[in-house]
């Protein structure tokens, strides 16, 4: 999947990349874990998701991809691949 790292996914999908409910997932923006695009792109969802920073969170607990290592963002890489 070229490109991958920066698709935007929608709350709905990311509650099945970080397995949990959309209302936990809330409740992580509010509390700052997880770093949100909220643009919303005119489909009515207030929430957008860069798929590379829900990674880093499921698999590493920081909310920003760019604050990953460089073997760490090598990793999410070969996931998304």
């Amino acid at each position: 999947m070229k490109g991958s790292l920066m698709k935007f996914v929608n709350i709905n999908e990311a509650s099945k990349i970080l397995c949990c409910s959309t209302r936990t997932i809330h409740n992580r923006i509010l509390d700052g874990k997880i770093k949100t695009t909220r643009d919303g792109f005119g489909s009515g969802s207030p929430y957008f998701f860069l798929i590379k920073d829900l990674y880093a969170y499921r698999l590493f607990g920081i909310p920003q991809y760019i604050k990953l290592t460089r073997t760490q963002k090598t990793e999410i890489k070969e996931i998304l691949e």
